[in-house]
């Protein structure tokens, strides 16, 4: 069954990849320039987080401790407990990066931060699916590669702090709330509940920003009925 799996992937992307590479070849110059410095800059960002373990302060003390004594004690209750001997601070925090990197230190592999690189693409990924549904190619890999060279996006998503994956999880579900809004696709109000949800498992502050969504939510559909 594993090598069933395997083919068929490789089937896939053999299909997969000259629809990409005539995809790639449709693009102007200046598109492929700004495709290709989107691809380095992200690739430097793998390279970073490949390279520099855990070592921002929160992850160390928090985080990644947490993950690093749910694995060595084998649970996760015993993994909390054994913290909280020591401290009670972090001991409460919402469990999802700790989760992550666990998840990580499972599969045996010691520096968990490159899944913040999969984020860095996920949040340019979505950046451009949402700008190409209202502006030319040329504009939507642009403003993504203005996005990708920010530097408190590119640096913010380098360690391993939660604040990264709150925005991405905070800007995926008003981007989905406000698709929804307007196409009033019911697979895009669902995908914003999922990842307003998923920040709730990230920081504590998500309820803030839920309940502002939610309000936006109650106020559109009223100003339907009402119209």
């Amino acid at each position: 069954k594993k090598v069933g799996r395997t083919d068929a992937w490789k089937v896939r992307f053999a299909l997969l990849l000259p629809h990409i590479v005539q995809k790639f070849k449709s693009l102007s110059t200046l598109e492929k320039i700004l495709l290709l410095m989107t691809t380095i800059l992200f690739l430097s960002h793998l390279l970073i987080t490949s390279y520099w373990p855990v070592y921002a302060w929160d992850a160390l003390a928090v985080y990644d401790l947490r993950a690093r004594l749910i694995v060595e004690k084998g649970s996760i209750y015993e993994g909390l407990m054994t913290l909280n001997r020591f401290t009670t601070y972090g001991v409460g925090l919402p469990p999802l990066t700790t989760l992550a990197h666990t998840w990580i230190y499972l599969w045996g592999i010691d520096n968990p931060q490159f899944i913040y690189s999969l984020l860095f693409a996920s949040f340019l990924g979505i950046s451009y699916y949402f700008l190409r549904e209202h502006c030319n190619v040329l504009c939507s890999l642009t403003f993504t590669l203005l996005v990708a060279s920010s530097p408190v996006i590119f640096w913010g998503a380098t360690i391993a702090y939660t604040n990264f994956p709150f925005s991405f999880y905070i800007g995926g579900g008003v981007l989905y709330l406000y698709r929804w809004m307007h196409r009033g696709t019911r697979g895009a109000l669902t995908l914003a509940g999922l990842f307003f949800g998923l920040s709730s498992w990230v920081r504590a502050e998500s309820h803030a920003f839920f309940l502002a969504a939610f309000i936006i939510l109650i106020v559109y559909c009223l100003s339907r009925k009402l119209y």
